[in-house]
């Protein structure tokens, strides 16, 4: 059962996801149900990608900061700024967008 299928169940339909011989559902409803859903998920998938992307940049700036050694005025500015684009990060990350 296809997570398409798994979804469309679990909304509470019940009819048959029958195929024709062409591999498409023969209602034309549930086919275009079907890339309805596979075209959000689709961007689910993307959005997903780019929310892990911005998780390892995270991740490797909090590790570029934990040998971090401030010399000078310069060092600590940087420290500093780059503290708050982790915090930025991070709240994007939680959704809160204050």
């Amino acid at each position: 059962m296809s997570e398409f299928e798994k979804f469309v169940r679990s909304q509470g339909f019940n009819g048959d996801f029958v195929r024709g011989v062409n591999g498409q559902y023969k209602s034309d409803l549930l086919h275009f149900m079907e890339k309805a859903f596979m075209h959000q998920q689709a961007k689910i998938d993307e959005l997903q990608k780019q929310v892990e992307a911005v998780s390892q940049v995270l991740c490797e700036l909090k590790e570029s900061l934990k040998d971090f050694q401030e010399m000078d005025l310069y060092d600590k500015g940087y420290r500093v700024t780059t503290e708050y684009v982790i915090a930025d990060l991070e709240q994007a990350l939680r959704g809160a967008n204050d």
